[in-house]
């Protein structure tokens, strides 16, 4: 069984290593996963600047991390047994929180289940991962920060919050976000092609090719406020919009206003993040800036199920009972880009 372990592991690791810089490490909590650390925090302590993490998918989580150097940490993705072609393990790997503290600019995370992510540097990118209570730009110093790349995302509960009166270049895309958006304390902030169905508040940037479930779009102390921000090809639902003072100023010629139902425009059926995928006949075909599809999974970059990361994953694992000297062993895998 050892070595058979360690063909299976020896495997897992040819396909998790390309398109990867750096040392990479492993990590696995599992009774008996033969792995290069037990605890993501021993592999934190080991790596170096610009090395990579891959964190194994696991009943138990592996806590809080605090990063205060350049890493990548991969995980297996989420929701994996609701889509095709996932994983041949369905768990998760599951963090509390992670802290992107100085020094830890060019970082990436993605394909992890985690609680919350608190962002109080530069040049992060958060992306294709389950965020169960949201995410935080939040720079208790009060200095710049930029550079920041919230990206296909889901988004379970929570918001998507700046907390930094000096945050700039914010990007948000092609995220489902199950909660409200906070984009109001900078500048230069871009909200494209997400689905959001909590409040919006936002200034200074751009808002296009979103879909928008909140029925309250408002300047007032209720519902969305949008300041100094350029609108254009979102479809909202809920309620007649005017371009009264009472109300933000929407061109009709550039967005649809009064979806009465999200019925209309997502399937409603399948996995917890496939469900908001285009119907037929959704009148956010066609409907972006530019041409393409309004919503998470439309622009270059759409929404990618289950947060698979950008390297191969094996999804389908035949391994026939032992005997005999020759084993058949079946590995599929697919890449998700």
């Amino acid at each position: 069984m050892k070595t058979l372990n360690k063909f299976l592991l020896t495997s897992l690791l040819i396909l998790a290593n390309l398109n990867v810089f750096g040392t990479v490490w492993h990590v696995s909590n599992v009774a008996g996963f033969l792995a290069d650390f037990n605890t993501i925090q021993g592999a934190y302590n080991a790596a170096l600047a610009g090395d990579t993490i891959y964190l194994y998918g696991s009943s138990v989580g592996y806590g809080d991390l605090y990063l205060t150097k350049k890493l990548t940490i991969i995980g297996p993705g989420y929701f994996l047994v609701q889509n095709p072609q996932t994983q041949s393990n369905y768990t998760a790997a599951s963090l509390n929180v992670i802290y992107f503290r100085p020094n830890s600019g060019g970082s990436v995370i993605m394909g992890l289940n985690i609680g919350q992510v608190v962002i109080r540097t530069s040049n992060i990118t958060v992306s294709r991962n389950l965020l169960n209570n949201g995410i935080m730009v939040n720079d208790s110093q009060n200095s710049s920060i930029s550079n920041i790349i919230i990206n296909q995302n889901y988004v379970a509960g929570g918001y998507v919050q700046t907390y930094s009166g000096n945050a700039t270049y914010v990007n948000v895309t092609n995220n489902i976000i199950i909660g409200a958006l906070y984009l109001n304390t900078g500048s230069n902030y871009t909200v494209i092609n997400n689905y959001i169905t909590g409040v919006v508040y936002m200034k200074n940037g751009s808002f296009k090719n979103n879909i928008h479930s909140n029925y309250n779009i408002s300047t007032g102390s209720s519902g969305s406020t949008f300041n100094n921000t350029l609108i254009q090809n979102n479809i909202y639902s809920g309620r007649t919009y005017s371009n009264g003072s009472a109300e933000v100023s929407i061109d009709t010629l550039l967005n649809k206003v009064n979806i009465i139902s999200m019925a209309n425009v997502f399937m409603l059926t399948g996995s917890t993040d496939g469900k908001y995928q285009l119907k037929t006949g959704s009148p956010a075909i066609g409907f972006a800036n530019g041409g393409g599809d309004s919503g998470p999974f439309g622009g270059p970059s759409a929404y990618i199920l289950s947060g698979m990361a950008n390297i191969p994953a094996v999804y389908e694992l035949n391994v026939p009972p032992s005997g005999g000297s020759n084993l058949n062993i079946i590995i599929k895998a697919k890449s998700h880009l």
